[in-house]
């Protein structure tokens, strides 16, 4: 088994998911923050907190999508989320936060990433895209979760830093 990341951000998701919390959401740096947004996920892991080899599912997951969060949060507002699912697993999420003026295609571009909702941090809600259920995050890779990023840029439906505050 490799060593398992030390970063703090694994250690945060880590906790999380130990403590039994419902959700989570965190800056890349781990420290937790409350979205003041709409946030939708672009890529998301589901583990068993229960499985023998949780931390390394978590240092992998972190160790793929910190550098992308790095390089897209200089510019666009990328969170990392921790939610329990119905059936007890956690979903480790790549976010991205988005104006509400933007609800629309943010829904849209939700229903074609597989996903069930998006949240509504100012309300404090799941908003729902439409799907029957969360079929999975369509974009698997960084190259496509950059790409899909950058489109969602463009075409007067802008993404930029939006506000956090701190949880």
């Amino acid at each position: 088994m490799n060593s398992p990341c030390n970063c703090a951000l694994s250690k945060h998701i880590l906790s999380a998911i130990l403590s039994g919390i419902e959700g989570r959401t965190m800056m890349p740096s781990g420290m937790p923050v409350r979205p003041r947004c709409d946030v939708v996920s672009l890529f998301s892991l589901n583990v068993d907190a229960t499985a023998p080899n949780l931390e390394q599912l978590v240092a992998e997951f972190v160790a793929v999508w910190a550098p992308v969060a790095s390089r897209l949060s200089a510019v666009h507002a990328i969170v990392f989320g921790v939610f329990r699912l119905p059936d007890g697993r956690y979903s480790l999420d790549l976010n991205l936060g988005r104006g509400s003026a933007y609800r629309e295609s943010t829904l849209a571009f939700a229903r074609a990433n597989g996903q069930h909702s998006i949240w509504d941090g100012r309300m404090s809600e799941v908003v729902e895209t439409g799907l029957s259920g969360a079929t999975g995050s369509t974009l698997t890779t960084p190259a496509e979760v950059e790409a899909a990023v950058m489109a969602l840029g463009k075409g007067g439906t802008p993404v930029t830093k939006l506000g956090f505050t701190i949880a």
